[in-house]
């Protein structure tokens, strides 16, 4: 259960650094006095990477969930 239990701390992690992306990349984005937008582009790209790994982790806890559920019966 210890790995279950880290992996689930990452993810937490990567959830996280996904929204303080997402909340910088729209203040680059919607900030009037940035003429260039690339940074915020560029956040919002990081950001979905994020997310994307926070999903698929999501996904391997579930699996080990399982297992363990299975195992333990």
């Amino acid at each position: 259960m210890d790995i279950i239990n880290r992996l689930e701390e990452i993810q937490m992690q990567l959830r996280g650094l996904s929204g303080i992306c997402s909340v910088m990349a729209d203040a680059i984005l919607e900030g009037p006095n940035i003429p260039d937008k690339g940074c915020g582009n560029g956040l919002w790209l990081i950001a979905s990477v994020l997310d994307k790994h926070q999903k698929n982790m999501e996904e391997v806890i579930d699996v080990l969930h399982q297992q363990n559920r299975e195992g333990a019966a």
